[in-house]
């Protein structure tokens, strides 16, 4: 009872708020005929817009080919497929991530090896990798959080000293640099994300990259032989990417994110989002297809987006460079990544990150206007409440697992006219960081 009160209060405080922001953007730049194109692509689907989809993406990561899956899990388990892991091999990942890539490896028969989070970054850590490496590690996974590059030079040494198979997770980055090396372009391969909480939003979908032409033939031959999910379940993803055309933006958002979760409690196991491999994998078949091929009418979509990416990444930037011009104005640099600061990092932010002992409160503070139901990480393993399923044990991570309960995310993602409203409410908290005391005062 006690909690249904406090949902009651929270939603009733969301709705006498003017604008609530999310983490999802709306699509809002599509025009009447884009739409039309989007839908009509379901009923008649195209082999031809699927690869120029594939074109076009891997264009912007660099020179190498790229084949698209229905989700970046599916790249991940599709390239450990082709790669011919086995029970027992080992793959190496942050602690610091989605539950779904543990999944991946969970499903093959592998064990995941997890390994702590460089502060600097948020992204993974060269030395804890260099610790955990065995003789059974047959991949490294070096993640880029938020858009921030991780130090995926020293880690390329390491795959390399080493000779284990470097993949770059990406699902939360791109076209982010290190060294004027874009991300995705360091690794044997690289997987991105394009689900509706990614910097490119096709709703689900996912990309695997890679310079190897050889590595790409292979899993281009075995992306062929999967199926697509069923026409019912395109449909329901045409639906839900309607329904966040019209709905998901701040003057409605708040409102709509509770009545969306209602549906999906009415709608039970009807699916959009892929949510039966968020947790350990079950000896029952999903649903949907695992791994399945991307929709064409995403591809579609996936098309639309990059040609608007310029704009989104330029508007992106603008919102990263002025949360930290507010940040060094109230003095607190040390709350951020100092990647965020280094030349040697061009950062195309996914969300703008800071760490505080405050978090809390600033939660509390910010509920409702920001959904902060929606902040990663907030924990070492999102995504699920069994973080022992999938092999982690509290005490692996442990700067992952102090920084979870102290990070909070705030949207980059958001249209102009709501800039200096979000700024505001930015530099509301800042005033507020600056007027606490430390701890050790």
């Amino acid at each position: 009872m006690r909690n249904k009160l406090r949902t009651l209060f929270k939603i009733m405080g969301i709705i006498s708020s003017r604008e609530y922001y999310g983490f999802v953007g709306p699509h809002s730049y599509l025009t009447d005929s884009q739409k039309k194109a989007i839908a009509a692509e379901l009923d008649y689907p195209n082999e031809n817009t699927l690869r120029e989809y594939e074109r076009r993406f891997s264009q912007l990561i660099g020179i190498g080919t790229g084949v698209s899956f229905a989700a970046g899990r599916m790249a991940f388990y599709s390239l450990m497929k082709v790669l011919e892991l086995k029970a027992g091999d080992e793959v190496i990942l942050l602690g610091f991530t989605c539950s779904v890539m543990p999944n991946a490896i969970l499903r093959m028969g592998a064990k995941p090896v997890y390994i702590d989070l460089d502060k600097e970054t948020l992204g993974s850590l060269p030395s804890s990798i260099e610790d955990n490496i065995t003789s059974k590690t047959k991949i490294i996974v070096a993640q880029h959080s938020f858009g921030i590059p991780c130090k995926v030079n020293e880690i390329v040494d390491i795959a390399k000293k080493h000779n284990i198979f470097l993949l770059e997770d990406c699902a939360i980055s791109i076209e982010s640099s290190l060294n004027n090396v874009s991300v995705g372009n360091w690794g044997d391969a690289a997987i991105f994300s394009t689900d509706h909480t990614k910097p490119i939003n096709t709703l689900i979908g996912g990309f695997l990259y890679s310079n190897n032409d050889a590595l790409m033939k292979k899993v281009k031959a075995y992306q062929q032989s999967l199926p697509y999910l069923s026409k019912d379940h395109s449909k329901r993803i045409l639906n839900q990417f309607i329904f966040e055309m019209r709905f998901f933006n701040p003057s409605l958002y708040g409102i709509t994110k509770y009545f969306n979760s209602l549906n999906k409690k009415i709608m039970q196991n009807q699916f959009v989002f892929l949510e039966q491999d968020y947790s350990k994998p079950s000896v029952d078949k999903t649903s949907y297809p695992y791994p399945a091929r991307f929709p064409s009418f995403l591809a579609k979509l996936g098309l639309y987006e990059i040609e608007h990416w310029s704009d989104d990444k330029h508007n992106r930037v603008k919102m990263m460079n002025a949360y930290l011009d507010i940040i060094k104005k109230y003095g607190l640099e040390e709350i951020v990544p100092s990647a965020y600061f280094s030349s040697d990092f061009n950062v195309i932010p996914h969300r703008f990150c800071f760490v505080s002992e405050n978090a809390k409160q600033i939660k509390s503070n910010i509920q409702n206007k920001i959904d902060i139901d929606s902040i990663w990480f907030d924990k070492p393993i999102v995504c699920t409440e069994d973080l022992m399923a999938l092999d982690y044990k509290p005490g692996l991570c442990q700067s992952a697992e102090k920084i979870s309960r102290m990070i909070i995310n705030f949207p980059t993602n958001i249209e102009k006219k709501y800039h200096n409203k979000l700024l505001n409410l930015f530099e509301t908290e800042m005033a507020f960081l600056k007027n606490q005391p430390k701890k050790n005062e």
